[in-house]
């Protein structure tokens, strides 16, 4: 078995998206709700944007003695030094590693080396823990971010941060860098850090665990700046669904519920059809995906629902619904159906379908059902109908 550090930085990296203003109560209770999950690490803010941010960092530290919180710094004394006014065991150190961002901040390679060694020898003297991240990794030149990883480790950084910054690099790509820096730095405790610019964040952060990485960090909803970062809910359930032998620590019955607290706080919904959290990602309406859930669930369903938290599945009729479908659905409903009469009901349940515009849920089903029933019982006993049907027979 191997143990995997799932790392949430929604009160850091999820709350510099654009309109999201987290209150004090707002953090305390996000970080409620991830002790419950089982988060062991909590990246919870920036300590150089004023007293404030150092204030509330504190209140988490207190409250939750038994996790590991993290500030993030920029590579500045200053920075570590607010950092320590908040009585957090851990401190992550941003360097920039690309060309484009050392031109940004007007630095160059020496620098680089010069600084994290220098940044190193203070934090380490001030933080039990002292995380040295790369930032824009994925764009920087492969020897320099070879040389700074061992400059870093060297130093005493306990684990490296590989940030995919822009969110430009592919699942392979990912796996090739990981497994590529494992190889030449073997002794490298590593964390990845996706974005979801291009939609493979979670893709990103799954290929760089089964590359050796030891952490991710991720965000609950993958909220966070441009398109966000690697849903903390989407990774935890991906490795439970294909990874029997990671172990990530969480309680996944409880992230449906941390997902809903985000998405109230926030204001942003979560879209429909969202992997783990989605409301109608366990709702069926097809006949062929309808009959083979009869039979066993697992032939159109990744995961049991309860695993995320979810309610169990269920089905809805529509314009895609056959006999099996239909016929469980008014079993569960409390009607032991006729099928001859439910093949004459599918069409009915199409029109109502699109007359409505949506999906028909169990009671409706049963409505129209029981009015068909009717229907064929009143022109079953019509007179006209009997003798209608003794003319048939005599005539074959």
């Amino acid at each position: 078995m191997r143990t995997v550090t799932l790392i949430d930085t929604t009160l850091r990296d999820g709350a510099q998206a654009p309109d999201i203003q987290f209150t004090a109560d707002d953090r305390m209770n996000i970080v409620d709700a991830l002790y419950r999950t089982g988060v062991t690490e909590i990246e919870a803010g920036i300590p150089a944007m004023g007293n404030e941010e150092c204030c509330i960092i504190q209140q988490i530290v207190r409250k939750y003695s038994t996790c590991h919180v993290s500030c993030w710094c920029r590579a500045k004394n200053t920075d570590i030094s607010s950092a320590l006014e908040t009585g957090c065991d851990t401190v992550h150190i941003s360097f920039p590693l690309s060309d484009i961002h050392l031109s940004i901040l007007k630095k160059d390679e020496t620098w680089l080396f010069d600084t994290v060694l220098s940044i190193l020898k203070f934090a380490k003297s001030q933080f039990s823990r002292v995380s040295i991240g790369c930032q824009d990794a994925t764009r920087a030149p492969l020897d320099r971010l070879i040389r700074f990883i061992k400059a870093a480790i060297a130093g005493g950084a306990f684990r490296i941060r590989i940030a995919d910054t822009i969110g430009v690099f592919t699942p392979l790509q990912t796996f090739e860098l990981i497994s590529g820096i494992l190889v030449k730095v073997p002794d490298a405790n590593l964390e990845f850090h996706a974005h979801n610019d291009l939609g493979m964040a979670t893709a990103n952060s799954i290929s760089a665990i089964q590359a050796g990485a030891s952490a991710v960090s991720l965000s609950v909803n993958g909220i966070g700046e441009r398109t966000g970062n690697a849903p903390l809910e989407e990774v935890a359930i991906a490795i439970s669904r294909c990874f029997p032998d990671i172990v990530h620590g969480l309680n996944t019955y409880r992230l449906f519920e941390l997902c809903k607290l985000v998405s109230v706080i926030t204001g942003k919904l979560i879209s429909y059809n969202k992997p783990v959290t989605g409301e109608k990602i366990f709702t069926h309406e097809s006949g062929i995906h309808c009959h083979g859930l009869t039979i066993d669930s697992s032939s159109y369903e990744p995961y049991d629902p309860l695993l995320a938290g979810r309610a169990p599945s269920q089905m809805v009729a529509g314009t895609h619904s056959g006999t099996a479908g239909v016929f469980a659905m008014l079993k569960q409903a409390g009607i032991d159906a006729d099928r001859k009469v439910i093949a004459s009901l599918i069409p009915a349940i199409s029109d109502e379908a699109k007359r409505m515009g949506r999906s028909l849920f169990y009671s409706e089903v049963k409505r129209l059902y029981l009015k068909m029933l009717d229907i064929k019982n009143q022109i079953s006993s019509h007179p006209d109908y009997q003798m209608l049907t003794k003319m048939v027979y005599r005539e074959t």
